[in-house]
């Protein structure tokens, strides 16, 4: 990552993320349990996250609780750059209770600061069917963002469809996906963290049109590895410059040959050597 002229604390917090030679990253998710409870997958969250550790990826993302409690095992010059969800967006069924339309911050961009995050995560949410809930989330986003830049924090933003308004429609068309990408960037994110369009070849649409870097987000498990390591080098080759997976990684018997293989799709463009890891 280059570094910016006008705000070093962004740029140096970045460049922890980002892989050195390659300029590209694999993150991985563990911050599903504040939405959904315990997952398949996630039951330990403490022995998964030493799993995933052992992977050596260039970054974590994590919940405030998880980082308070595990925290300890991101001490060292080595270890993964420590991303922060700072919010919390429910639009679907939840624990005990049925489908909420709403979002709310977790934690203030000073005690982000404090835990030790090198960025913060926050979602953009497009579609919510009441205009007043619309210009709550920007004006939420908007307002993260600053006061995170005002302490030198870079901001990932993850543009979704979860709103309510845009239930059962397509929401993996790259020209929608391209639109969403370039609002997270004019509103200041300095990372965007975007989902697969429907034809990975259209990932240059959505680079084109985001000039800050975008990761990619992993979903729902891929029933088929092949295809989704495919699937990323497409998308690698066309303008993305990394990924934030979950699912496909800490759901994988061997979380830990999972982060190799991505790595070498994602910092070396070798799908070969990928497959090799896995076999």
């Amino acid at each position: 990552m280059s570094a910016s002229s006008f705000d070093y604390g962004v740029s140096i917090r970045l460049s922890r993320i980002f892989n050195e030679k390659s300029g590209r990253s694999v993150v991985v998710a563990l911050d599903h349990g504040i939405a959904l409870g315990v997952i398949t997958g996630l039951e330990n969250l403490g022995e998964r996250l030493e799993q995933v550790m052992s992977g050596r990826p260039e970054g974590v993302l994590l919940n405030p609780g998880a980082i308070r409690r595990y925290g300890h095992l991101l001490i060292g010059r080595s270890s993964p750059a420590a991303i922060l969800a700072v919010d919390f967006p429910m639009f679907h069924r939840y624990p005990g209770g049925g489908t909420m339309d709403g979002q709310v911050p977790t934690i203030s961009a000073e005690e982000a600061a404090r835990l030790g995050a090198d960025m913060v995560k926050i979602c953009m949410i497009f579609g919510q069917e009441k205009t007043s809930r619309q210009i709550m989330n920007f004006e939420f986003v908007a307002r993260t963002i600053e006061k995170c830049h005002r302490i030198g924090l870079p901001v990932m933003v993850e543009p979704t469809t979860w709103g309510l308004g845009m239930a059962g429609q397509e929401n993996k068309d790259a020209s929608l996906l391209a639109g969403m990408a370039r609002m997270a960037f004019e509103i200041g994110a300095d990372v965007v963290k975007s989902d697969f369009p429907n034809d990975p070849c259209e990932m240059e649409k959505i680079a084109e049109a985001c000039p800050v870097p975008i990761v990619l987000l992993g979903g729902s498990k891929s029933p088929d590895t092949e295809t989704m390591l495919r699937d990323v080098l497409v998308c690698m080759q066309r303008g993305a410059v990394g990924v934030t997976f979950g699912r496909n990684v800490w759901q994988h018997p061997e979380p830990q040959k999972m982060i190799r293989a991505i790595q070498s799709i994602v910092h070396d463009e070798d799908l070969e050597t990928a497959l090799q890891i896995l076999k």
